[in-house]
């Protein structure tokens, strides 16, 4: 029984000075708009934490974005809300937190009268081609 004790402990005390296997793993992680809903013409923006990218987000193969309206026989389309070189060049930490340029939300039509859900998808490609990525709603009425 106390070796078992002792095997716990040690099992514990390792995770939590050297971190899970999986702590390592490039992530985006709490992408968010800093608005619930959105309205044509307002500004919105939008933030998240990265970690583990090494070089940064200013050493990314690629980034892409995809806009999803939540609708039956809608299919994802780029967006342009994609952050751009200029800005990712500003993140060269592998680890640290990303708040996009303001940003003016000019949907391609009208919102329905009871509004629609909106998915965004944002796509990192690593230079080792790994692809990391996130996903954030926001209501457009």
């Amino acid at each position: 029984m106390p070796v078992m004790l002792l095997g716990a402990f040690l099992l514990v005390f390792a995770r939590a000075a050297f971190g899970a296997p999986e702590d390592g793993q490039p992530s985006i992680q709490d992408l968010k708009f800093n608005v619930p809903k959105v309205r044509q013409g307002d500004t919105i923006q939008y933030s998240f934490v990265y970690k583990n990218f090494i070089g940064g987000l200013a050493a990314v193969k690629d980034v892409e974005m995809w806009i999803h309206w939540q609708r039956p026989g809608d299919r994802p389309v780029r967006s342009r809300f994609v952050p751009n070189r200029e800005e990712l060049a500003k993140h060269t930490a592998e680890s640290g937190s990303f708040d996009s340029r303001p940003l003016k939300w000019r949907a391609p039509e009208a919102a329905p009268v009871w509004g629609v859900d909106v998915e965004y998808t944002l796509k990192f490609t690593l230079k080792d081609g790994r692809g990391v990525e996130a996903n954030a709603m926001i209501r457009f009425e």
